[in-house]
């Protein structure tokens, strides 16, 4: 675990950092040059004002554009957060308390570790590939279940719930854990050898890590416990996370270690929309959209996938056949169709990504209202106009 060099600027009362994640620089530097000559990798800043938080976060990015910035001072509002943001602030803090700056510092160093991590085809790792969605409903968790169970016929395969407060994979796959995240969570600490033995086994060889049983427990997965889970798994297997549709810490780790997000979009406004919000913010995350596959669901109704890419801006890397009676069929008997009609045509349009292929077209992106207004407009004759 590589730690991070950290120095101060211009800020009244630092917060205590975990020495395990980074070296606090001695030196209290006066002016940028200063702070420039210590080459530190995150920065902790000191502001008055909103005035004063953005012109540091404007200078400091322009003298240490590889590091990550923390703004700490008076709350700002939004509009001004927003701008000290784009201006190249990491996060800003306004009279945060011990838990948010723990947070914010963990944040950082996961940023920073990542920007350093192996390539994805690096020699002896293997590609971690994560399932989600913005919306709920969109059947991303059978998604995940099934691309698992595929894989597994190929390589050894690790299935990671990490949709903690609702999972539901172990019914999927007609499975009785003896163990899921809250055995790992609930001890001080845990390694490689708790973590395997928190996984159970499918008949056909899949290993999965469970989702808790009980609610609260889904909190206590951090995105520490994340990064340690699919540090290990990563070594070992092919591994498919679920997520839960709101972006915890844990889910935004999950999709910042990932080679590849699969992301199913169902053909209705409502989840266009959130996935059109979730794609305009993850580059501001840190998340890289060109990892990002989107699946349609070939669902018959208003919206075509067609109309889906020209509002995203984006093509669709797959399209699935929409068969909720055979989906519904099979999660209620815990079979997913991947080993129970292997020869279905959501099975055989879901084998694409085994052997992923074709170029993502970008097509001008088109806001929702206003597709929506030209939407209710197209059913109208010249002559009725």
């Amino acid at each position: 675990m590589e730690r991070l060099r950290l120095a101060t600027f211009e800020l009244e009362a630092p917060p205590s950092v975990p020495a395990e994640r980074f070296v606090r620089l001695g030196a209290k530097p006066e002016t940028l040059e200063e702070l420039r000559a210590l080459d530190p990798e995150v920065v902790l800043v000191g502001y008055r004002g909103a005035a004063d938080a953005l012109w540091k976060a404007e200078r400091c990015a322009q003298a240490l554009p590889g590091a990550a910035l923390l703004l700490a001072g008076p709350a700002l509002s939004a509009p001004d957060v927003i701008a000290v943001v784009r201006a190249g602030a990491r996060d800003v803090l306004g009279d945060a308390d011990a838990a948010a700056w723990e947070q914010a510092l963990e944040r950082a160093w996961s940023h920073q570790q990542r920007l350093v991590a192996p390539r994805p085809d690096a020699p002896g790792r293997r590609r971690v590939t994560v399932v989600h969605s913005p919306k709920g409903g969109s059947g991303k968790s059978f998604l995940a279940a099934n691309l698992a169970c595929l894989l597994q016929g190929v390589r050894p395969v690790a299935l990671v719930d990490l949709a903690v407060h609702s999972g539901d994979l172990d019914l999927m796959l007609d499975l009785r854990p003896q163990a899921t995240w809250a055995d790992l969570v609930t001890r001080r600490e845990f390694g490689p050898e708790e973590i395997e033995a928190a996984l159970c086994t499918h008949p056909s060889g899949l290993k999965l890590l469970a989702a808790p049983r009980q609610l609260e427990q889904g909190e206590l997965v951090t995105a520490r416990a994340v990064e340690r889970v699919l540090g290990h798994l990563g070594d070992r297997y092919e591994v498919v996370v679920d997520t839960d549709s709101a972006l915890s810490e844990a889910t935004l780790r999950a999709l910042e270690l990932a080679d590849r997000i699969v992301l199913p979009v169902p053909m209705t406004l409502s989840a266009l929309r959130q996935v059109q919000r979730a794609l305009g913010l993850w580059p501001h995350l840190g998340i890289s959209l060109d990892k990002v596959e989107l699946v349609a669901w070939d669902q018959k109704g208003e919206v075509t996938p067609q109309e889906a890419e020209r509002i995203l801006g984006r093509s669709m890397n797959r399209r699935l056949p929409y068969q909720p009676q055979e989906v519904e069929a099979a999660i209620n008997a815990g079979e997913p169709l991947a080993l129970s009609k292997p020869r279905s045509a959501y099975v055989r349009q879901l084998s694409g990504f085994l052997n992923p292929q074709g170029e993502d077209r970008r097509p001008e992106t088109q806001p929702i209202v206003g597709w929506l207004t030209a939407w209710r407009r197209r059913d109208v004759s010249p002559q009725q106009a």
